[in-house]
């Protein structure tokens, strides 16, 4: 399914496929990451 949104705006090349899917997959886990951190801040105040 996220292939079909690539290749909608014109991201037909499997490995430039590949390689903006992981942009976004790091981007999710950084966003995670930081929502525990914060998650966790909480608790100590």
């Amino acid at each position: 399914m996220i292939y079909k949104l690539f290749a909608f705006y014109g991201i037909e090349n499997a490995q430039e496929q590949v390689y903006m899917l992981h942009f976004l997959l790091i981007a999710i886990e950084i966003i995670i990451i930081l929502l525990i951190i914060k998650s966790f801040g909480r608790i100590r105040e």
